[in-house]
């Protein structure tokens, strides 16, 4: 079965283009965000089973296909740096995997301590090599280092805290 991606252009209330991205096999889309500013165009897509897809929306090629480890989960949550260098991933078996977007290459990947499906990933304003990571279970948000792969800190709701 196919699987589609509808992009629909709306100018004044009224569709003025509209194109389908397929994705195939039994991808589902799990996240996507932009990359580019200015005259750029790129949306990029995260499927559940570790496809990370590239789209030029001005035109119908895609700029890049990676695909992250399905040994590590399927893929829960993505973000990407403000800066366009690094995205990273979530799965359910709560593994985190950071790709170079410039070299499309898997720069580390980690585990949480609790396995914990990874429900969310945004990029810290706190420092460039540091994402924030909410997990299920505990009510956890965690800010973790790219670079070591360590949690630098960790918030809890409610009475219940991990030991």
């Amino acid at each position: 079965q196919e699987r589609s991606l509808h992009e629909v252009g709306v100018k004044e209330l009224k569709v003025c283009a509209a194109r389908t991205l397929a994705i195939q096999d039994d991808d589902v889309v799990v996240d996507m965000d932009t990359l580019g500013a200015g005259q750029e165009q790129n949306l990029v897509v995260c499927t559940n089973d570790g496809k990370i897809i590239g789209v030029d929306l001005r035109s119908p090629s895609r700029i890049f296909k990676l695909s992250n480890d399905p040994s590590l989960g399927g893929v829960s949550a993505m973000c990407i740096d403000k800066n366009e260098h690094w995205i990273c991933l979530g799965t359910r078996h709560g593994c985190i995997t950071c790709w170079d977007l410039r070299f499309h290459l898997p720069i580390t990947s980690w585990k949480h301590e609790t396995s914990a499906c990874i429900l969310t990933l945004k990029p810290s304003i706190a420092s460039m090599s540091s994402i924030c990571v909410g997990v299920q279970g505990y009510n956890e948000v965690s800010v973790w280092n790219i670079e070591s792969g360590s949690k630098e800190r960790s918030l809890w709701y409610g009475h219940l805290i991990p030991t």
